[in-house]
């Protein structure tokens, strides 16, 4: 995640320039306004340019990824925050749990319910590669039946850390 330095807000036109590169092939950009103060405003975005800067069939680009909802910002020491992050929520049928790992390694991602049994491994890999990750989570537990509408948790182990949240299963 790349963030300006604060800007005041007035009512006349200010320039912005924010630097981003993404490190893989069809990723997505998104832009985000946040207001921090006291007064609410409206924003009018204008001229938004988004350059391609890798050559001529290189097929691909450095620096830090931001997958949606899984931010990948870089700590101040070179290194990227692992934040995984799962979408639709709430979930009805289907969504999609998404991050990226910086460093090779075992990788093991569960869903728990409420008691913190495990309902069902999605993913256990034991030289898991760095990158994306974009994992479907469904409906159907380990033992293949629908899971129930309610609260559960997702749980990713990774050499970056361990992440946990929890998400809603609408009926």
């Amino acid at each position: 995640m790349a963030t300006s330095p604060p800007v005041t807000l007035s009512p006349n036109w200010q320039p912005l320039m924010v630097e981003y590169v993404t490190t893989a092939a069809n990723s997505t950009l998104d832009f985000q306004v946040r207001d921090f103060g006291p007064a609410s405003g409206s924003f009018i975005t204008d001229d938004i340019a988004v350059r391609n800067m890798t050559g001529p069939g290189t097929g691909m680009a450095i620096g830090k990824e931001d997958v949606d909802g899984a931010e990948m910002e870089d700590n101040g020491a070179g290194e990227v925050a692992f934040e995984p992050a799962l979408s639709p929520m709430p979930m009805r049928e289907a969504g999609t749990l998404q991050f990226v790992t910086s460093q090779s390694g075992a990788l093991r991602v569960e869903l728990l319910d409420l008691s913190g049994r495990r309902v069902r491994l999605v993913k256990d890999d034991a030289d898991a590669p760095a990158g994306a990750y974009e994992l479907p989570i469904g409906r159907v537990g380990a033992d293949g039946v629908c899971l129930s509408a309610g609260v559960y948790f997702w749980r990713v182990a990774a050499r970056d850390g361990v992440k946990s949240g929890r998400f809603v299963m609408l009926p």
